[in-house]
């Protein structure tokens, strides 16, 4: 065996075990979906909300750098607001619980318009950092798609799995969710969502 093949063969080996190693551990976490637990101490830590977010835009599908997001796929703007970065008890999972929320409202509800994302946090002694996504989606009935909207975020819903997922990875952490959704315009329906988390 060559070297290039040598190399090809321990890389392929290398993506297996870490498939693997990502399925235990999302097989255990639908575990704990299940049975309500949070995540145990060791399991989460400081982790940025900053690059969560970023990360979760990126695998949704838009184009960004650190410092500017680049729309697409029709979105008219992206804008991110926070004065600073906020240091939040979690894991890599909070980039896929913002994912979900993404892909979820894309995917069920319409296209996006615009996207407002603003990250606050509290005053001491509330040790809580808010993370506020507003997102105008452009449907062709506003009025059927908030009623489908409130279906879809009943306790319990499956039928927007990905929203059911990330409310639950952020109960894992800790943290609430919250989502609402008006009609603002001619074919557009605002919908936002509310995340709390603990401070790190």
């Amino acid at each position: 065996m060559d070297t290039k093949t040598g190399n090809s063969v321990l890389g392929s080996v290398s993506n297996a075990m870490s498939d693997i190693s990502r399925a235990n551990e999302l097989s255990k976490y639908m575990e704990m979906f299940i049975s309500g637990d949070e995540f145990e101490e060791g399991k989460i830590g400081p982790f940025s909300l900053r690059d969560s977010l970023y990360s979760a835009l990126e695998c949704a599908g838009l184009s960004l750098t650190k410092d500017s997001v680049q729309v697409s796929g029709g979105i008219q703007s992206i804008e991110l607001k926070m004065e600073q970065d906020c240091s939040v008890q979690a894991n890599s999972f909070l980039a896929d619980a913002f994912q979900y929320i993404l892909e979820g409202i894309s995917k069920r509800i319409g296209q996006f318009n615009d996207v407002l994302i603003n990250i606050r946090e509290s005053e001491v002694p509330d040790q809580i950092c808010t993370c506020e996504m507003n997102m105008e989606v452009q449907v062709e009935e506003p009025d059927n798609i908030v009623g489908l909207f409130e279906r879809y975020v009943e306790r319990g819903s499956l039928d927007a799995i990905e929203l059911a997922y990330s409310k639950s990875i952020i109960r894992l952490l800790g943290g609430s969710m919250s989502f609402s959704a008006t009609k603002t315009g001619n074919k557009i329906v605002s919908i936002v969502v509310n995340i709390q988390l603990k401070k790190s």
